[in-house]
């Protein structure tokens, strides 16, 4: 399979076998159609985790968490999601 990585304002292409790919997961863009925002889907995530359990359990009664974050360079709602994050936690 041909795989494109994102790498700054372009991507790097590369080659994996299928055989050793269990899957590939892309991020969704948005349009003007959609009915849900990038915050809904950000509170959605939150609430439904992939395998997992929601980080207020995970964080339980922990008294300092560290949260690291991407930087302007990926494509990630960190404006959005830092807030919520903290609400979860």
């Amino acid at each position: 399979m041909d795989i494109k990585i994102p790498y700054g304002k372009t991507h790097l292409k590369t080659y994996i076998d299928d055989k050793r790919i269990a899957g590939v997961i892309e991020p969704l863009f948005l349009n003007a159609d959609d009915a849900l925002t990038a915050k809904d889907r950000v509170k959605n995530a939150l609430v439904h985790p992939i395998a997992s359990e929601r980080l207020s359990c995970l964080a339980g009664d922990k008294r300092k968490v560290l949260i690291i974050t991407s930087d302007h360079t990926r494509p990630v709602p960190s404006k959005i999601a830092m807030h919520l994050l903290l609400e979860e936690i």
